[in-house]
């Protein structure tokens, strides 16, 4: 089975959660949350402002430095997650994550939760 990766959005008020991205087979962001939190197939993170702020600033390094992708956000090996190669498909996946996470950012954190999921 797939890894899928969901950042969901909470509405404290409502309970209302809904998708805010989403990543398939994205194996170094899933291995960044499994270091950190030592996750379960379903598991839910609950990202503050400063755990936003650093993933984005390692999204953001690789981003730009593409030579740093291996120490600082490696592939995480599975035989169902996905390509271990640091290629094209693997940058794509980081540009995106930068600008989700960079936009993340900017959530009014009184009135919103935001949640790391992934299930395989």
């Amino acid at each position: 089975m797939p890894l899928n990766i969901y950042l969901l959005i909470e509405d404290k008020t409502t309970g209302e959660t809904i998708g805010y991205s989403y990543y398939r087979n994205f194996n170094a962001l899933q291995g960044y949350f499994d270091r950190k939190f030592d996750l379960k197939n379903g598991d839910e993170v609950l990202l503050s402002f400063q755990a936003i702020s650093t993933i984005y600033d390692i999204l953001k390094t690789v981003d730009y430095t593409s030579e740093r992708a291996e120490e600082l956000l490696p592939t995480h090996a599975d035989p169902d997650f996905g390509s271990y190669e640091y290629d094209e498909r693997y940058f794509s996946f980081i540009s995106q994550a930068t600008s989700d996470f960079h936009h993340a950012k900017y959530i009014d954190f009184n009135k919103y939760n935001l949640y790391f999921t992934s299930n395989w």
